[in-house]
């Protein structure tokens, strides 16, 4: 069985292999990660508080209030663990 990229400790240096393939020079494809690698958490984070204030607006026109507080702490723990954990790994 092949053995999965993402479970590879050299993850980064997989994509930036990824990048010389569709043309990039190495440092180009490294800068390009680490541009990524900077800006992934941020955008997750302003992207979550989106979400936050289109569901306060929900729940003030909805009873649904306990459903979203579920999904924003599903989200917060997707963006705080997850998405951390995947940033992490960009690192070439």
């Amino acid at each position: 069985m092949r053995e999965n990229p993402f479970d590879s400790e050299d993850f980064g240096d997989l994509l930036i292999e990824a990048g010389q393939a569709l043309g990039l020079k190495p440092r180009t494809a490294a800068d390009r990660l680490a541009m990524m690698q900077a800006s992934i958490f941020e955008v997750a984070g302003q992207l979550l508080g989106e979400v936050e204030a289109e569901n306060a607006e929900l729940g003030r026109r909805l009873p649904i209030g306990p459903q979203l507080e579920g999904e924003m702490r599903c989200l917060r723990a997707i963006t705080h663990t997850v998405i951390r954990e995947m940033v992490a790994r960009l690192a070439p």
